[in-house]
């Protein structure tokens, strides 16, 4: 597999994704050594309330918020940085989710930040 999931056998699925969100994740192949992807999913809603790749999806796109008001690296690095290859995907998610691109979200957020900061 492309991610070494063996030290991860005690965990709770939504630990090992929490901990994983932004390698490419293929249920199906990373976790099933451990259990069936039904019983993740299971486990997973039970834990954090909703569905596996939704749940990883929230974690990337958390992240990406952060790292896009916290860094000056490209929107193309970002993406790259929570697991997503193609940039052109990882805005659609993104603006579906925040209903704007990134760099209107970093554009409104990062220009609230300074103007918040006490000098």
């Amino acid at each position: 597999t492309p991610y070494d999931v063996s030290a991860y056998v005690f965990l709770e699925p939504s630990m090992i994704l929490a901990t994983a969100y932004s390698v490419t994740l293929h249920l199906s192949r990373t976790l099933n050594a451990l259990l069936s992807e039904v019983h993740i999913n299971r486990l997973v809603k039970k834990d954090v309330h909703m569905g596996a790749m939704t749940y990883v999806k929230y974690l990337r796109l958390e992240a990406a918020t952060k790292a896009l008001t916290g860094s000056e690296k490209t929107i193309h690095e970002i993406g790259e940085a929570v697991g997503y290859a193609d940039t052109n995907y990882f805005c659609r998610i993104f603006k579906t989710a925040y209903g704007m691109t990134p760099t209107e979200y970093r554009t409104k957020y990062s220009r609230m930040n300074n103007e918040n900061k006490i000098v």
